[in-house]
């Protein structure tokens, strides 16, 4: 990410370093935006799957094979989005320590620990949004992938229940 890599190149200029917040809060909105449409994107395949295990036994199979597709693509992208976390970890803690280096020699005054991680959490804020939009993210795709794992198991009860009363 471009502006990510822009922090490294700011002075120490408060109105650059504001642009620079401003540049990352829209692009945080914009990425708000895209993970929510796919949350979406993942409630419209799998929600109507619940439904289906009450269908024909018939049509158990196939709900079946949907759903280990399913829980395959949303596995890719548990490691797709856990990759992308691992980076913005690594650009928030950087941040930190830049902003900490400033702070402790090159601000005008002089702050204590307290005061200093008042002002750089509070200048990484919206770096500190785009991780906690990624681990919301995630959490939403391990909990669908469990929800697939569960419409499995109700088939393979259901297909239980079948073979008990066919006997």
């Amino acid at each position: 990410m471009k502006l990510i890599r822009d922090l490294n190149k700011l002075s120490n200029d408060s109105a650059e370093f504001v642009n620079w917040i401003t540049k990352l809060s829209e692009l945080n909105e914009k990425y708000e935006g895209f993970l929510y449409q796919k949350r979406l994107d993942w409630n419209n395949k799998v929600n109507p799957l619940f439904n289906r295990v009450k269908n024909s036994p018939d049509d158990l199979i196939e709900l079946q094979a949907l759903c280990l597709s399913y829980r395959h693509i949303l596995t890719d992208e548990i490691a797709i989005f856990m990759s992308k976390l691992s980076k913005e970890i690594i650009t928030y803690k950087t941040a930190k320590a830049d902003r900490f280096m400033f702070y402790a020699t090159g601000f005008g005054l002089k702050t204590n620990m307290s005061e200093k991680s008042i002002l750089f959490d509070s200048e990484l804020a919206e770096l500190q949004r785009n991780k906690e939009l990624l681990e919301t993210h995630l959490e939403f795709l391990k909990e669908t992938r469990s929800g697939c794992d569960n419409i499995n198991w109700a088939i393979k009860n259901r297909i239980e229940i079948y073979r008990i009363i066919e006997t």
